[in-house]
């Protein structure tokens, strides 16, 4: 049976949980349609002020669990799994999905006691993207120029960039001025498919960013 692990504790592993079909609907767009008088349809407005860049609203992920038996040691387990998840950030890496994580705060919603089992339910109120568990990280040697072609997943995302000295960067038909050191510049961000950043200068990069898919 697939399980998940919440900020590194796993349901059944650690807290003797056993998840049950879970429900993770798909974020909503973030959308604004303007009806102008005296014309057909309406005005698309969703990227107006984002530069193309479509949002989301949050997703609403729907967990519940099930605990098996009777005294102490159960009651202990749930009690457990409410300290540590309950009003809390959590991050959520399903056995199914392990590459990816969400990350979103969570309620324990209700607790239905049976005969010999407990059904535990949460809500966690998540981020719209799921992110990469391993941060992507690309390196580079600069010798006068050179041209990274820096693929991204759906969620635009800023860079952190280590350079050995300074440098020149050219992206987006802007130039940027790369200082020495580790670096992150909220001007620079990288869109959704194959970014092409080009480089001048002598010394080593590090480029690093968390992608996140929908």
């Amino acid at each position: 049976m697939n399980g998940v692990t919440i900020n590194g504790k796993h349901s059944l592993d650690d807290f003797g949980l056993y998840l049950q079909p879970k429900s993770i609907p798909v974020p909503e767009p973030k959308t604004n349609y303007v009806s102008i008088q005296g014309a057909n349809g309406q005005i698309d407005l969703s990227t107006a002020l984002t530069d193309g860049n479509i949002l989301y609203e949050n997703r609403e992920i729907e967990l519940s669990f099930a605990c098996i038996g009777y005294g102490d040691v159960f009651n202990a387990k749930i009690e457990r799994f409410m300290h540590n998840v309950h009003g809390k950030i959590v991050n959520l890496v399903f056995d199914d999905d392990s590459e990816h994580y969400f990350t979103g705060r969570c309620s324990v919603t209700d607790r239905d006691y049976q005969n010999g089992y407990c059904i535990i339910t949460c809500e966690i109120n998540a981020d719209p993207f799921r992110y990469d568990v391993e941060v992507t990280k690309i390196t580079k040697t600069v010798s006068e120029t050179a041209t990274l072609n820096i693929t991204n997943a759906r969620k635009w995302v800023v860079p952190t960039i280590t350079a050995s000295a300074e440098m020149t960067l050219y992206y987006q038909g802007v130039m940027y001025q790369i200082p020495e050191g580790t670096r992150i510049n909220s001007n620079i961000v990288l869109r959704d498919g194959v970014n092409v950043l080009s480089f001048t200068g002598t010394g080593n990069l590090i480029i690093e960013y968390r992608q996140g898919v929908l």
